[in-house]
């Protein structure tokens, strides 16, 4: 499950213009580490494209003691950015063009 925003109020932290923010993508405990995480960000481009043409960047925050997820979105193509006081821990900020 996730929210995508358009100007969200992180807009200004991930330095590229034309980007989507994906907020609160997260999985049900009972289905980790069963790839539903990494086949709905594998398909997310291609609804970004159709429904939102003018958009170039994915964006979202991870928090930085969530090593698993920051690990996968590296592997799914997203460039690690600052590191930010998100609202829990620090967060690095994660674009993928």
């Amino acid at each position: 499950m996730f929210v995508l925003h358009e100007h969200s109020e992180f807009e200004s932290k991930f330095e590229v213009d034309n980007s989507i923010y994906i907020r609160s993508f997260a999985n049900d405990n009972r289905h980790l580490r069963q790839g539903y995480a990494k086949q709905a960000l594998i398909a997310l481009p291609e609804f970004i494209m159709s429904d939102f043409p003018h958009i170039k960047y994915l964006t979202l925050l991870v928090d930085v003691p969530n090593t698993v997820a920051h690990d996968m979105y590296l592997k799914l193509g997203f460039v690690q950015g600052n590191q930010i006081e998100g609202e829990r821990y620090p967060a690095y900020c994660m674009v993928k063009k």
